[in-house]
């Protein structure tokens, strides 16, 4: 028989006579399949502007381990993401378009079964299987998993991260952060978002213009303080109140008239990237149902530099349309496949992330710090509570790891006698303490209550010293 399935023909000839007998020689019985590859491994899903097709390969062999005969049947089942062509589904398919979605069936060519996966709207894992009839049953295999991902970013899924919070940048320059840019698409995937550029702006120091994510769905950029200094905005009402109680507290005359408060010292960084608004998909198809969904709704990029949450006349914005003017909402889902009126098909979507530039403590250089009450008398057995403020001249917290060490020369000090101030933005810092009468005897003593404040030296900020005095009887 050999290894050559089919018909053979034996002639016998005995002088001019001759007769014919053909001869079937049957396929070997098939006996494995095996998964050889799917090219690519990750697709987008349709409209995304990634490959929407993969092809998938088997390898079929006969019962003696050799490829299988041409024309062999191979039975193909896609499970995942959605599972059907159905209206509220994906429409993702197997083989041609023909109303079977999830089934399709091929002959093999040289031992081989390929098969394509066309992607829908819907992201997610899909595995193909591959099934023939063997002698003693059926033989199957399975691919590997083939990510189906939006590969477009999502405004719900864009947010920035920073190493620092709390830069000297009121004293010196090339204070440096590390900001991060973390993107994935509207089904939470990043990996095929690799080579997406993301774009940088801020209000004061520095930033580099642009960096492109990695495999892992970010990036990051060098923030250095320098000039311009954070924008001197307008102080609202709750601040006034604030201060008010800052002067009641400690008795000082802070000025109320907006020229002392934190945000004069915060500094907003924006960044950039095409994608699409999010939205809240109601009915799982992955797509946008105008009437049914929700989304976010974005105007241009800008810098809100007074947080007022509004795009004011004298604020930055990028102007993603060129046409000179700043855009705000354009009360329409802008995406990939978007048909409302003046839509647009590939949204520049933004996010934001606030710093703070700071300074010195000490008074002389325009810091504050003070202690209160400012004098002191314990009575025997008694105590007396104290509280401690220190900020920079816009009332910022100081910068990270600076310490605050409270001691006394007689009694006993309870209470946050130590503290180290926290990375963060806003301030002042305020702690509390005690000094406590220990002994019962009704000798008049002199004390100092002393409260020192010390900026890691290499950030080059000036701390400052309060010392209270009174008496412990």
């Amino acid at each position: 028989a050999g290894t050559v399935p089919g018909t053979v023909t034996v002639t016998a000839t005995s002088g001019t006579a001759s007769q014919t007998a053909p001869v079937t020689i049957s396929a070997p019985a098939t006996g494995t399949v095996e998964f050889v590859s799917a090219t690519p491994q990750a697709i987008g899903v349709r409209g995304s502007a990634q490959s929407e097709n993969s092809t998938i390969k088997f390898r079929i062999k006969d019962i003696s381990g050799n490829p299988a005969i041409n024309g062999t049947s191979v039975n193909f089942t896609m499970t995942g993401p959605s599972g059907g062509r159905q209206p509220s589904l994906g429409g993702e398919y197997i083989g041609a378009d023909d109303g079977t979605p999830t089934t399709a069936s091929v002959s093999t060519v040289n031992g081989e079964a390929v098969m394509s996966l066309i992607s829908g709207s819907i992201a997610g894992t899909v595995t193909i299987a591959a099934s023939v009839a063997t002698p003693t049953g059926t033989a199957s295999a399975s691919s590997s998993a083939i990510s189906i991902g939006g590969a477009i970013p999502s405004a719900a899924h864009f947010n920035l991260a920073t190493t620092r919070f709390n830069l000297p940048g009121l004293v010196i320059s090339n204070a440096q952060a590390t900001i991060s840019a973390y993107i994935s698409d509207r089904f939470s995937n990043y990996n095929i978002l690799a080579g997406t550029t993301v774009s940088f702006y801020t209000e004061g120091g520095a930033i580099d213009a642009s960096n492109t994510i990695d495999a892992s769905g970010k990036t990051s950029v060098v923030f250095r303080t320098q000039s311009p200094q954070p924008a001197n905005v307008a102080i609202t009402a709750d601040e006034q109140a604030a201060i008010a109680t800052l002067n009641t507290l400690y008795g000082l005359t802070i000025p109320l008239d907006g020229s002392v408060h934190p945000r004069d010292g915060w500094v907003t960084v924006l960044a950039t990237v095409n994608g699409e608004e999010s939205f809240t998909d109601t009915n799982g198809n992955g797509l946008y149902d105008a009437g049914v969904d929700s989304f976010m709704d974005l105007g241009e990029p800008y810098i809100d530099i007074d947080d007022n949450g509004v795009r004011d006349v004298n604020e930055f914005f990028v102007d993603a349309n060129n046409n000179g003017v700043y855009d705000g909402q354009n009360g329409v889902w802008d995406g990939p496949g978007c048909s409302g009126t003046g839509c647009q098909q590939t949204k520049m979507i933004w996010t934001t992330h606030k710093l703070a530039f700071t300074g010195h403590a000490e008074p002389s250089s325009g810091g504050y710090c003070a202690a209160s009450p400012g004098s002191f008398t314990i009575p025997n057995g008694g105590q007396q509570v104290f509280r401690f403020m220190v900020g920079d001249k816009n009332l910022n917290r100081m910068v990270p790891k600076t310490t605050i060490t409270v001691t006394a020369t007689k009694g006993t000090l309870t209470g946050q006698k130590t503290y180290t101030v926290p990375d963060g933005i806003g301030g002042p810092t305020e702690i509390s303490f005690t000094l406590l009468d220990p002994d019962t005897d009704t000798t008049v003593d002199t004390a100092a209550v002393n409260i020192v404040v010390e900026p890691p030296v290499a950030e080059g900020v000036v701390g400052c010293q309060v010392s209270v005095t009174g008496t412990i009887q």
